[in-house]
């Protein structure tokens, strides 16, 4: 299994007694993030996390700030630094509400449409790599799993 080394890298090569569930799935996200990282920043010089909140625009025309946060389930400081950090590099344009002037809304410019459509071809290749390993019989029970717990935990958020 895996724990931390000192520096609070997860040291795969290290073995300990117990690791429950939920540690595990913390550290296979984790382990996905750092690969989608790598490859959002080597093809796109985009991290995994601007590649969400760009994923999450798309899907969302004109989402605010606050409703990116609540998405990214943080707080909306975090997230005007990664937003302005987008604006700033030309892929958001921002504007604040007519009728609440702390509303920010959101959206992507053209190049930032342009480079989202790219993304999830990126994020599909660091799944392949990180899931290469399983039998496709395998794959296929992991994936009935984890939607299995999504549509859980959304019926639990109510």
């Amino acid at each position: 299994m895996l724990a931390e080394s000192e520096n609070g890298d997860l040291a795969p090569d290290i073995y300990i007694a117990e690791v429950n569930e939920f540690q595990l799935m913390i550290v296979v996200h984790h382990q996905f993030a750092r690969l989608a990282n790598q490859r959002l920043m080597s093809t796109l010089g985009i991290t995994f996390s601007h590649g969400s909140a760009l994923l999450h625009m798309a899907q969302r025309p004109n989402v605010s700030l606050q409703g990116l946060a609540a998405f990214f389930g943080c707080g909306a400081g975090r997230i005007s630094r990664l937003v302005h950090d987008l604006e700033n590099r030309g892929f958001v344009s921002t504007w604040r509400g007519r009728s609440d002037r702390r509303t920010l809304h959101l959206a992507l410019t053209p190049t930032g449409t342009e480079l989202v459509w790219r993304v999830p071809a990126i994020l599909r290749q660091a799944e392949q790599q990180m899931l290469s390993n399983l039998a496709g019989h395998d794959r296929e029970r992991l994936l009935e799993i984890l939607a299995g717990m999504v549509v859980r935990l959304d019926r639990m958020r109510g």
